[in-house]
């Protein structure tokens, strides 16, 4: 029994194979080395800031009065407010780099200021003991001298916001919300854009779905031109083959359209209701559009069944009439023009007002939540230096765990070569191993 706990013993089975233990315990330091060294580099930056929540230069604050300030400049540190000024002083939403990361994300990524906001955001850790006045401001990145300006940035970005806070003066949150207005009017002005060049195909919908300008161009090749561009090749191939006459398929399309701006108004008119009242202006100018569409809508189904009867008593002679009349056909296309160009401007107005109310509205709300703010100082006593690496894992854990993994393989090894060469000793080589008296006793077993 003896032989089996010797010859299983750690240290001595690696002393029967001190070439094999040694050259898999180099091995396996060579390959925790490689190792170490491919993992990404990290950088950790702190700037530290003082809070003081005493009114009075010589007077104390409470534990309460001192908590609150803590925790809600905290909250100010990560709030997206911050975040954004942070941005802009670092200049990070003209880099570049950061456009093109953020093109690779494809179809479904989230805006370009939101993604970015939320990239600066994920790197930031502060730390705030409870009951200490010191709030740690780290970030950390995989470049030392980001890091460092990160860290600076935020901690005297979260200074300037306090300072305003302070002094009661909402420039900071007034300032980001106007960044934020001013990329909600760019994002309108492209909808704007959009609906001009909806509103233009309206019109010429408009224009030849007039039973008086539809029959003056009936015959011509403008009315295929117009059919192609509004109805599609379906519709062309109808009016070819003489199954449909181009005017019944432009009448209904013009119709189906109207409604479904009707439709689209009251809906808009009963969210304003619901949130504005009957009074609002808002609510008044979309009555008017709404009543103004109606009346175009029987104004046309109106002359739609007016035009359908003289059609059918003497088409011929309607259509000679109205092509010797180019003038006042003309005239019919410039005063329909000014009327879109009015329905335009009167919907943008409707679209300012309604901006307008929403900033007021933001404005005051703003203004009622930072009323009953924490006061207190904020100042910046020390800024961060270009930090040194802090790779992960710390090589107060890695340097163990890489030692005894390559003891554990060098004693495996040697035991695994031990068990193949062990062969039968004869027993001069047993009592040469463990001594005479025990083989004496095995012999007289």
């Amino acid at each position: 029994m003896s032989i089996a706990v010797n010859r299983l013993a750690p240290w001595q089975v690696m002393r029967h194979r001190p070439v094999l233990a040694v050259s898999i315990f180099a091995l396996a330091q060579i390959v925790a080395a490689a190792c170490w060294f491919s993992l990404p580099h990290h950088y950790k930056a702190d700037a530290v800031v003082l809070l003081d929540a005493s009114e009075n230069p010589v007077q104390i604050a409470t534990n309460d009065v001192q908590a609150n300030l803590l925790a809600s400049r905290v909250g100010l540190l990560s709030s997206r407010l911050v975040a954004e000024r942070v941005i802009k002083r670092l200049g990070l939403d003209r880099m570049a780099v950061m456009q093109q990361q953020w093109a690779m994300l494809g179809e479904g990524r989230p805006s370009f200021e939101t993604w970015l906001e939320n990239v600066v955001l994920g790197g930031l850790i502060p730390r705030a003991t409870p009951g200490s006045s010191l709030v740690t401001v780290s970030y950390a990145s995989p470049s030392p001298e980001m890091a460092r300006a990160m860290a600076n940035a935020f901690a005297e970005e979260l200074a300037f916001a306090s300072d305003q806070l302070n002094r009661g003066v909402d420039l900071f949150a007034g300032r980001a919300y106007a960044e934020a207005q001013e990329q909600a009017r760019s994002e309108m002005r492209s909808a704007h854009a959009e609906l001009a060049q909806g509103s233009s195909r309206a019109m010429v919908v408009d224009v030849v779905a007039d039973p008086d300008l539809r029959a003056h161009l009936q015959g011509s090749n403008q009315t295929s031109n117009v059919v192609g561009a509004f109805l599609g090749q379906e519709a062309i191939n109808q009016v070819l083959a003489g199954k449909a006459d181009p005017g019944t398929l432009l009448d209904d399309a013009y119709l189906l359209q109207q409604r479904e701006r009707l439709s689209a108004l009251r809906t808009q008119r009963a969210e304003a209701v619901s949130s504005m009242g009957d009074q609002h202006p808002i609510v008044r100018a979309l009555d008017a559009s709404t009543v103004g569409l109606e009346a175009d809508i029987r104004r046309y189904e109106q002359k739609r069944r007016a035009s359908q009867s003289t059609r059918a008593s003497g088409m011929g002679q309607a259509v000679r009439s109205l092509q010797q009349d180019d003038a006042r056909k003309q005239a019919a296309l410039l005063v329909r023009e000014q009327q879109r160009q009015a329905l335009v401007s009167a919907q943008q107005k409707a679209d300012l007002s309604a901006e307008r109310y929403e900033d007021a509205l933001t404005q005051a709300e703003l203004t009622e939540l930072l009323k009953d703010a924490p006061r207190g100082d904020v100042r910046v006593i020390s800024l961060s230096g270009l930090p040194a690496s802090t790779w992960f894992p710390s090589l107060t854990y890695f340097v163990p765990v890489s030692v005894g993994m390559g003891l554990l393989l060098a004693w495996i090894g040697a035991y695994a070569s031990e068990r193949r060469d062990r062969r039968v000793r004869s027993v001069d080589e047993l009592q040469e191993l463990v001594g005479a008296p025990l083989v004496g006793r095995l012999g007289r077993r």
